[in-house]
């Protein structure tokens, strides 16, 4: 395999096998609420019913989205309204990536 030896060199690793990935854009994504506020910030707000596993990804997807189509980099809250415990703390902690959003419980308004 011709790459191994570079692979070898560059992250320590042996090949197991070389793949040729593609990723069509085909989704849609529409935010819930997107808004600019007077002083030049964009505020990108989720709403949430349920606990999704892939959450943290989803809201990363909108965050570069925004700066690609608006120059902008927004302010990001998912605001969680449903009954369930919400278990997302809006965070990807990854060794070469770090991303936080601001996560809301409904439940933590006074009435």
């Amino acid at each position: 395999m011709a790459p191994d030896r570079l692979i070898q060199l560059l992250a320590g690793g042996r090949v197991l096998k070389v793949l040729s990935p593609e990723f069509p854009s085909v989704r849609t994504r529409r935010p819930d609420l997107v808004v600019w506020l007077e002083d030049g910030r964009m505020i990108h707000v989720e709403l949430q019913t349920t606990p999704e596993p892939d959450l943290d990804w989803r809201m990363l997807e909108y965050y570069v989205a925004f700066p690609r189509d608006y120059r902008v980099k927004p302010m990001q809250i998912l605001l969680y309204v449903g009954r369930e415990q919400m278990r997302t703390i809006g965070l990807i902690d990854e060794a070469a990536l770090r991303f936080r959003y601001q996560v809301i419980d409904i439940r933590d308004f006074q009435a």
